[in-house]
């Protein structure tokens, strides 16, 4: 402000140099001493215009002297008049800019106190400017974020030092450290940031670096462009907090918490990992092994016992695992073991052979009962048997059938030669993911008919595999066992019948559909929801539930009322089958229970069949269960069946499975009616 003042005085001064040649010397000195006396006050006191300006009119007063002169003084009083006024407006301008400065002071001072707290809080931030093209980085606050490195002092670094000093790596989406090197962590660091600028947008990424004390430190960039200075002005926050919460939830995400072991959505990123660390001549391992006692716990204790019998053999795996060793729980009591360090196929095998040794020896106490854990188990070494995950792993999988079919405590290495005999099932197992990828399978419907009224009341829902891989829905889902996708063919398979059966002719509108099913995941929260929502309101389904003969009664009873909460009904399908505890399957109270196919073959040759039949009507009667009678193939069968009171037939005397929805034939209901109205006149 004074050097604006100094300027006005300068030219107050040479004003006075002009008139030098008209005034007489004791004139101008006067003037000059009431010049001199003006500019003094106005420095002295600058925010005191109007004061000032009193002072020099009063002051003019001294000018009548030149009054001698009159055309000086008229051009002397027009350029001080100018001279003054440029003066005036010159101090308005430096008041308003003082009251701006005064203004902004308190959220400067306040800024400057927050910027303090910053760096004396534990929320560590570095505020950053960097210029891409000359690649220069600056720190405001210094690097207080970076442990190791606390300086507090502004400073200036080019970007690749920054990177190179602090060993940087730019990472991915994942708070995962990669292989991605300092300089090339560099190059995309740079390459972003004139992307940022180029189109203006907001830069962030995710840094780490290794810190002796800390171990690994990790950082978000945030940034935001500025186009006129060229530059992307932000910060660098510590998040390490954040990223171990985040580290927690993945850990607990990636272990089963029946076993402690990892589960199979930690497999592909820890198989993968540990493939690429393998060293050359390292023979990494995978076993896949099963505890083949678990159906027969699971049979007598439920599924309760058989959680108890996983966590027993949990605890026993562990107390003799090694760093050696990183264990999955795969599907149910199937794991897969990694193993590390091995060189020698021969100490592979003697090992395998020696962890089903020792599991078949120990003995364990659930509810009063001692169980043992015998496995069978198939490996396949990496490099030998396959180079990436999925080879090993498909190839284990082949080497544990084969075990299984061996029997229990056998250990099969993955042959190459024995894959080649079973190449054309192996081809096979293959196209499974592409049949149910593409829905390469037809849905047909066998009627089920009720035997009062001679009328169909329901179809079966039966499955055809399409193309010409699979000749039979028997040999499909064989297939779909071994390759264990058995859920995904089945819920496939249901769902293509609620598709077909949704736009059935009028004629069957009230008529139900009939599915059969195994699999668990038809209880899922989301089907059930979607059962609910979409297809039960507009038909009535009946779930038809096989295999139970391995299946606790609890299990099937929860299974049972698990689709009563949607509204659909349960039926037991092969019931009287060898094995199968019929009676106490009847305390459920079923909707239906269709007799085993085998059973109804033989009801009319053999005489304790005949009267197993009878017995199995006549409690399902008491349990008011109806009794359909499956696998009709004569008139025989039909006549003897409905006189032991069956309520409804099927089978493909009375109509063969069919893409389309079609009438009983008139032929087979006069015959019907017929066996019926014999029967009443006994």
């Amino acid at each position: 402000m004074k050097k604006k003042h100094r300027g006005i005085t300068g030219k107050m001064h040479g004003l006075l140099a002009f008139l030098g040649s008209t005034l007489l010397r004791e004139d101008v000195e006067t003037l000059t001493e009431v010049v001199k006396k003006h500019a003094q006050t106005s420095v002295s006191e600058p925010m005191a215009i109007a004061a000032q300006r009193t002072v020099v009119l009063e002051q003019m007063s001294a000018l009548q002297l030149l009054q001698k002169k009159p055309g000086a003084l008229a051009r002397f009083a027009g350029v001080l008049q100018a001279l003054l006024l440029e003066y005036e407006q010159t101090c308005h301008r430096l008041s308003d800019e003082l009251a701006e400065a005064n203004k902004a002071a308190p959220a400067v001072a306040r800024f400057n106190t927050h910027l303090h707290l910053m760096n004396e809080s534990p929320f560590a931030l570095d505020f950053f400017e960097y210029d891409p093209d000359n690649d220069l980085m600056f720190f405001a606050n210094g690097h207080s974020a970076i442990p190791g490195y606390p300086s507090r002092v502004p400073s200036h670094i080019r970007g690749f030092d920054f990177f190179e000093t602090f060993q940087c790596t730019l990472c991915q989406e994942t708070f995962l450290p990669d292989s991605t090197s300092v300089e090339g962590s560099h190059r995309r660091f740079r390459s972003e940031m004139r992307e940022c600028l180029c189109q203006n947008k907001v830069f962030t990424a995710y840094f780490y670096m290794p810190v002796k004390e800390e171990g690994i430190i990790w950082f978000r960039c945030w940034g935001k462009s500025d186009n006129a200075a060229g530059k992307v002005y932000g910060v660098f926050q510590s998040i390490n907090p954040e990223v171990k919460r985040w580290e927690d939830q993945r850990n607990d995400s990636m272990h089963d918490s029946l076993s402690g072991f990892y589960n199979r959505e930690a497999l592909q990123e820890i198989g993968n990992r540990l493939l690429r660390e393998r060293t050359e001549k390292e023979l990494l391992t995978f076993f896949v092994f099963n505890l083949s006692e678990a159906e027969h716990v699971k049979n007598h204790f439920g599924l309760g016992g058989l959680a108890a019998y996983i966590q027993a053999y949990a605890t026993l795996a562990n107390g003799r695992m090694n760093d050696r060793q990183v264990v999955f729980r795969m599907l149910g009591t199937e794991f897969l073991c990694i193993l590390r360090g091995f060189t020698d196929e021969a100490a592979i095998q003697a090992s395998g052979e020696a962890m089903v040794r020792v599991l078949s020896q120990t003995q364990h106490i659930i509810d009063g009962m001692s169980v043992s854990f015998p496995i069978y188990a198939g490996y396949a070494i990496a490099g030998i048997h396959g180079d990436t995950l999925d080879e090993l792993l498909d190839n284990a999988a082949y080497a544990i059938h084969k075990a299984e079919m061996a029997g229990v405590g056998t250990v099969m290495k993955f042959s190459a030669a024995a894959c080649a005999n079973d190449k054309e099932q192996l081809l096979k197992l293959s196209f499974l993911d592409g049949i149910i990828l593409r829905n390469d399978m037809r849905t047909v419907f066998q009627p089920v008919v009720d035997v009062q009224t001679a009328q169909i009341i329901g179809f079966e829902a039966l499955t055809r595999p399409g193309g010409n891989i699979y000749a039979s829905v028997s040999e499909l889902l064989t297939a779909t066992r071994i390759a264990r996708k058995t859920d995904a063919m089945e819920m496939r398979m249901v769902y293509n019948a609620m598709d077909r059966f949704s736009s059935r002719p009028e004629l069957f509108q009230k008529a139900t559909l009939f599915l059969n099913c195994s699999s668990v995941g038809l209880l899922s929260e989301s089907t059930c929801r979607d059962l609910q929502q979409r297809y039960v309101k507009n038909m009535h389904i009946v779930v038809e539930m096989h295999g139970t003969k391995d299946l606790s009664v609890a299990e099937v009873q929860h299974f049972y009322r698990s689709l009563q909460q949607v509204g659909v009904g349960f039926a037991i399908d092969q019931f009287g089958m060898e094995g199968m505890d019929t009676l106490s399957l009847l305390l459920i109270k079923p909707t239906y229970i269709k007799l085993d196919p085998a059973l109804v073959l033989q009801v009319c040759t053999d005489a304790c069949v005949y009267e197993k039949v009878a017995m199995l009507v006549s409690c399902a009667k008491q349990a008011q269960t109806r009794v359909v009678a499956v696998g009709i193939e004569t008139h025989e069968a039909l006549q003897t069946v409905i006189s032991l009171g069956v309520d409804c037939v099927q089978g493909f005397y009375l109509g063969p499975p069919a893409d389309d929805f079609a009438p009983l034939h008139a032929d087979v209901r006069a015959e019907m009616l017929s066996i019926l109205a014999e029967k009443k006149s006994l």
